[in-house]
């Protein structure tokens, strides 16, 4: 894949999920401010399973 051709128009989310971005951003800023920048960055190949079974489901996003 050619990622040079993977485009997506502009959105605006609906400002009834202002609410809940902010709630989300609170969150992870929250549950991973510990971590270096550079971890967090390797959540774009990799997961940490510990997280998702713990803290996001704790959270009622899943």
């Amino acid at each position: 894949m050619n990622l040079d051709t993977l485009r997506f128009p502009p959105y605006e989310l609906p400002a009834s999920l202002a609410p809940l971005r902010a709630e989300v951003r609170e969150f992870l800023k929250t549950e991973l401010g510990a971590y270096r920048p550079v971890v967090r960055s390797n959540t774009w190949d990799g997961t940490d399973a510990a997280f998702s079974r713990s803290s996001v489901p704790v959270a009622g996003w899943a």
